[in-house]
């Protein structure tokens, strides 16, 4: 494995909106919750870029992000009374169950007091306000995302009660593409093996997330969100699990290995044996064709919390040469797996699409798995691309249609297949 670096006189640019910025990492966190509304309190262009994200990859009755106007000469006033006035309006359209203020640049500079506009409207606003500085200039969404999420200790309800073989699921973005699909097809692979999903992290009712202490265990999907987890250990005493995200039917079996072991029950083997037989039918019929994949030079674009896992299972089980894994964000576990892989051969941080375009492009790629920001470099080079991570900003996903679990082994052998077999790409 080859950590990949630009020299130091290389210009590199960003020629998209940023997605790796604490503000874009709470967004995201917050936004899965299904009755909480998000006040990006800061300058137009600050809500501009995240909302344009949140619109095209999230559900459209599922936004739920406001902005709070702030214009120059707010600069010399002050924002507060912009902030109250976004508040009111919140709280009386939406009538949410949270709401979340992230405060940008702007108003950390001016020194606004966001905690004493909160205690100001507290009769007026019934409802838990959270406030978090998610300057635009901070790089790091896993940052943000953990922030966020461990935010919302404060407001969970411990009754002395666990409800046995019952787990929290974190590190779950909604807005990911194919997630609320995954999200049905981990709940039905758990259910098979009598373990309950508590809440989910988030993609959740504030309600829910709340009783998020009723768990035995915490399950960390690929090390996103593992900053609640051990908050939750130091505050309510419930262990927690780093798993890998469960591509592939290799890491769907360890997905249930890890989480069995650590609630210390046995698994039930025949219900995988049936899966593995269903799933041997169905590859069966493609074997020409995976044969004509074999060792395809394949680099993957994504973040951290999913793409080694995918990297992986291209590897492993497809038997794709994975020429490059980038990641587009960092969190706690990137480090200790771009150590212990073995199952790519460049890594790289990507800075964004020129930094990208400059590494990728001498390697040859033959298929790319991404997002819709790799569209650019693709059609440049001629190179299939498949859009698996966020932002796919020029996709719908309707259909129950997983990529994770047993039934998502078919489904995304097939989208690398037809996506390598696209004649008309």
């Amino acid at each position: 494995m080859e950590v990949v670096s630009m020299a130091e006189n290389s210009s590199h640019y960003a020629i998209e909106p940023p997605i790796d910025t604490r503000l874009n990492g709470a967004i995201r966190a917050f936004g899965g919750i299904e009755d909480a509304m998000m006040i990006v309190h800061g300058r137009s262009c600050c809500h501009a870029d995240n909302f344009l994200y949140r619109v095209m990859t999230a559900g459209h009755n599922k936004i739920r992000l406001t902005g709070g106007g702030l214009r120059l000469r707010d600069i010399s006033t002050g924002g507060h009374h912009k902030l109250s006035l976004s508040l009111s309006a919140t709280y009386e359209q939406f009538k949410p169950s949270l709401i979340a203020i992230l405060s940008t640049s702007v108003p950390l500079m001016m020194g606004d007091d966001v905690e004493g506009v909160i205690l100001k409207l507290t009769e007026k606003i019934p409802v838990p306000i959270i406030s978090l500085p998610c300057p635009g200039h901070s790089k790091n969404a896993s940052l943000g995302y953990d922030m966020a999420l461990s935010s919302l200790c404060d407001y969970m309800e411990v009754d002395g009660h666990r409800n046995q073989r019952s787990i929290n699921l974190i590190g779950l973005k909604s807005d990911n593409p194919y997630a609320l699909s995954d999200l049905m097809e981990l709940k039905r692979m758990l259910k098979d093996q009598r373990i309950v999903v508590n809440a989910i992290f988030t993609c959740d009712t504030f309600e829910s997330l709340k009783k998020a202490p009723d768990a035995e265990l915490n399950v960390v999907l690929g090390g996103e969100g593992i900053g609640l987890a051990k908050k939750m250990e130091e505050m309510f005493d419930i262990p927690y699990k780093v798993v890998s995200y469960p591509f592939g039917l290799r890491g769907s079996v360890e997905f249930f290995e890890s989480i069995a072991s650590a609630l210390g029950i046995e698994l039930d083997h025949r219900s995988i044996e049936t899966e593995r037989e269903r799933l041997k039918e169905k590859l069966e019929r493609v074997y020409g064709f995976l044969e004509g994949i074999y060792n395809l030079k394949t680099a993957i674009v994504g973040e951290s919390g999913r793409a080694f896992d995918l990297a992986r299972f291209l590897n492993d089980e497809l038997c794709l040469d994975v020429k490059l894994l980038g990641v587009t964000s960092a969190n706690a576990e990137t480090a200790r797996r771009r150590r212990n892989g073995d199952y790519f051969e460049h890594f790289l941080k990507v800075e964004d699409r020129l930094h990208l375009n400059e590494v990728a492009g001498p390697m040859n790629i033959e298929l790319m798995i991404g997002s819709s920001l790799e569209a650019v470099f693709c059609k440049e080079n001629n190179v299939p691309l498949t859009k698996l991570f966020y932002p796919t900003i020029d996709q719908v996903f309707i259909s129950d249609y997983p990529i994770a679990g047993f039934r998502g082994v078919g489904n995304l052998t097939e989208l690398v297949l037809n996506t390598g077999m696209d004649l008309n790409r």
